[in-house]
């Protein structure tokens, strides 16, 4: 009855380490494949002003919408038809998400309008974007399911 009870403890230790091997796994490789996209051309920390922007990933992936080069602009992104930027297809984006603003000093910020998922702004991962802040070629957003670059 006692190797009974030893063998027990032995198949319960045994699969304690199983299972801590596991948790060590994926923690590992949580840390070994960053889930945050990698930038171009410096990271986002570019002191270079965007021209346009790109869309990378999403269902409007590979479309590119041209940025103004001079005095100021607004633009919006989301859903709605109405917007600058229209991306109907992309489900987890609201209608007016994320906005763009080019200042007379031509230096361009981006602002979330309240959206429902929010905006994840890189190359600070996974950072949800909040209140104003200023952006420059190779920030990247994500919105729903789309990754957009400033280029």
């Amino acid at each position: 009855m006692e190797s009974n009870i030893v063998l027990l403890a032995l198949k319960f230790a045994l699969l304690a380490l199983v299972w801590l091997f596991v948790l060590a796994a994926v923690v590992g490789m949580g840390k070994s494949f960053s889930f945050a996209p990698t930038t171009g051309g410096g990271g986002g920390r570019s002191k270079k002003q965007p021209t346009e922007m790109v869309v990378l990933t999403g269902p409007h992936a590979g479309t590119n919408h041209q940025l103004s080069a001079e005095g100021t602009q607004t633009v919006i992104i989301g859903r709605d038809r109405d917007c600058q930027v229209s991306l109907p297809q992309d489900g987890f984006i609201s209608q007016q998400h994320l906005q763009l603003t080019r200042e007379a000093s031509g230096r361009w910020s981006a602002r979330d309008l309240n959206s429902q998922n929010g905006t994840i702004i890189y190359p600070a991962p996974g950072q949800t974007l909040a209140g104003s802040r200023p952006v420059t070629a190779g920030t990247e957003f994500l919105i729903g399911e789309s990754l957009v670059r400033l280029t």
